[in-house]
């Protein structure tokens, strides 16, 4: 079953404006619970919240919300060191939380490349899988 929720994924519950738009924000933990998931093992776990995966991510570990989810994907917006940092973070989180990092690549979709003073394209999103080793096949 895939669940598509209309909200955005953060560390709070409640409504933030942003580009001049009102966005329902709802942590993890909530949707959880409104979904009855909180023991329920999910396969695969996709999100893309554009940036807000810094404070989202780790608001999951630190709730334990992580500890049934067999593989996690994220997108990364690498286009500051505050973000880079952010991402160094996650990755530190999720491995010292049992995943290991089994896959990344560029995202070269419209909007995450951007020209630089050479003339060239630099891409700065990207894409991580991590396995929950719990689950891992022994």
């Amino acid at each position: 079953m895939v669940n598509d929720f209309l909200r955005g994924l953060s560390y709070f519950d409640g409504v933030i404006k942003k580009n001049n738009q009102l966005w329902n924000m709802t942590r993890f933990t909530t949707l959880l619970e409104e979904n009855n998931h909180t023991e329920r093992i999910i396969d695969i776990l996709k999100i893309d919240i554009e940036g807000s995966e810094y404070e989202a991510i780790p608001d999951m570990i630190y709730n334990g919300n992580l500890k049934n989810v067999r593989q996690i994907s994220f997108e990364t917006h690498n286009n500051t060191i505050l973000s880079l940092e952010g991402y160094y973070s996650i990755y530190w989180l999720l491995t010292n939380n049992n995943f290991v990092c089994v896959a990344s690549e560029d995202w070269p979709h419209l909007g995450c490349a951007r020209k630089n003073e050479e003339g060239t394209y630099e891409i700065y999103c990207y894409v991580f899988t991590f396995i929950n080793m719990k689950y891992a096949v022994k």
